[in-house]
């Protein structure tokens, strides 16, 4: 049965009505230089961090979601950059850089709910260079582990894991595969819930080197001494869009995708890619093409002179099933960039044109896939979102994920009264749709895509208005 499918056991709802509780807090205005991050429920505690001008700080919330302290994290250092933050049920980790006489410091300081330090320590020093290293981040699903890695010169990938538990670098590596080139060939890098490490490339997805198509996988673990490289051939088809994930409970890399026309304008159907990292001759890769019927609910009324596959759409993510398939979910969207008459210059009789950007963030394709790479189930979800010159960031949707069902959470409409909506997907795929929340007279505009679940029933959405940030938990 589908229930078995969703390893994660979270689950929240909006429905009023059904003993759900709504607590805003307070407004608070935001600097134009400040980025936040809600960190998670720490104890019985919501922590939202705050990075502005160069300094650290951490606001902290009871349960109530009333403000009752906000620190500023005495790093004693300037030039400071974060890397990123992971958590637990106990304390969270913030890892971040700083440059000290030219050279570049890599650190990670552990702090509690009441925003004492625990632990600290140096992951690496990076000698004076003419470019300061800059770190991506990825962590494993069980937040234990986190992979950093520094892109030098375009050629070569400086590589760092670091156990956020024990606070100790696990191993470090540079990864750089043959005539690799960063912006061109780069696709994902994994950690999975061991630390170990996994580099993915692309190579010749286009039409003229279709017979050498293939991914180039990179594993590495602290008991080795050079990176396993080995290669997944795609059988001359050509990928649309792709996206990756470490399944640990089957060790495996898996991921969905889309292939391709030969001119890579539009998808024709999906594939389902797993393989072992330890074993590269067992892997599973399927192609199924989409029914014409699909390619033509999904365009609508769309005019096209020949329907046989469809474009603007991209990947979101994907969610693994207890039995080694997944749930491809993707996202019809496109931005259009326009020069407008705005303005008449009053001195010259000439007007002035200034650009906007139109951002459209419509339906969502669900595909639920076998460990076979057989289709399940497939659904559309409507819903059109239209916004302009807001970087779409009230656009898109939140994914709860529960171990019964699917909820996907999104604004009705981009506008500052709205209502927000759900649909429900059960295990058989069928949606179910519902009006669940009303910002009338509230003063909000939910940012979806920047929401937390932070326990089984709880889940903390920011609003964003006119610089004003409040921050709802919604729990039932």
């Amino acid at each position: 049965m589908m229930k078995y499918f969703f390893s994660f056991l979270f689950i929240i709802s909006f429905l009023q009505g059904i003993s759900q509780d709504i607590l805003i807090s307070a407004e608070q205005s935001m600097r134009t230089d400040c980025d936040y991050e809600i960190i998670g429920k720490i104890g019985n505690k919501i922590l939202l961090f705050k990075d502005e001008a160069n300094e650290f700080k951490v606001e902290v919330f009871d349960d109530k979601m009333k403000s009752i302290k906000e620190k500023k994290l005495e790093l004693g250092r300037s030039y400071l950059k974060l890397i990123g933050i992971t958590s637990s049920s106990k304390d969270f980790t913030i890892i971040y850089s700083h440059k000290q006489k030219g050279d570049t410091y890599l650190k990670a300081n552990k702090y509690d709910n009441q925003l004492k330090l625990l632990d600290t320590a140096i992951l690496d020093i990076f000698d004076r260079r003419a470019f300061a290293p800059v770190f991506t981040m990825t962590k494993s699903k069980n937040k234990e582990y986190t992979l950093m890695y520094n892109v030098e010169k375009e050629k070569f990938l400086e590589t760092l894991v670091f156990d956020t538990k024990k606070m100790e670098l696990v191993w470090k590596q540079t990864f750089q595969p043959k005539d690799f080139y960063y912006g061109r060939d780069f696709v994902s890098f994994l950690v999975d819930n061991n630390g170990g490490g996994h580099l993915i490339v692309e190579r010749d997805n286009e039409k003229s080197k279709k017979a050498s198509n293939r991914f180039e996988f990179y594993s590495f673990n602290e008991n080795m001494d050079n990176p396993n490289g080995y290669l997944m051939l795609m059988g001359e088809k050509l990928w649309y869009d792709i996206y990756f994930e470490y399944d640990n409970l089957h060790d495996k890399i898996v991921a969905g995708g889309f292939y391709a026309n030969d001119f890579q304008t539009k998808t024709t159907g999906y594939f389902y890619l797993n393989i072992n990292p330890k074993n590269a001759d067992d892997y599973v890769l399927n192609y199924q093409p989409f029914q014409p019927r699909f390619i033509q609910e999904v365009l609508g009324k769309e005019k096209r002179t020949k329907k046989d596959g469809f474009g603007e759409v991209d990947i979101q993510e994907i969610v693994l099933r207890r039995d080694g398939g997944i749930l491809l979910i993707a996202e019809r969207n496109r931005r259009y960039a326009r020069q407008v008459n705005t303005v008449t210059a009053a001195y010259s009789g000439r007007g002035v044109t200034t650009p906007q950007v139109d951002y459209y963030y419509n339906d969502l394709l669900v595909f639920s896939i076998h460990p076979d790479g057989e289709l399940h189930w497939k659904d559309i979800l409507h819903k059109k979102q239209y916004s302009q010159d807001d970087g779409a960031m009230y656009s898109s949707y939140f994914l709860l994920k529960t171990r019964s069902n699917l909820r996907f959470l999104y604004n009705d409409e981009i506008k500052q009264e709205s209502t927000v909506n759900e649909y429900i997907l059960t295990g058989k795929g069928t949606p179910d749709r519902k009006n669940i929340m009303n910002t009338q007279g509230v003063e909000l505009m939910l940012v979806m895509k920047n929401a937390t679940q932070v326990s089984v029933d709880e889940v903390i959405i920011p609003s964003e208005r006119r610089r004003q940030l409040k921050l709802i938990k919604l729990t039932y």
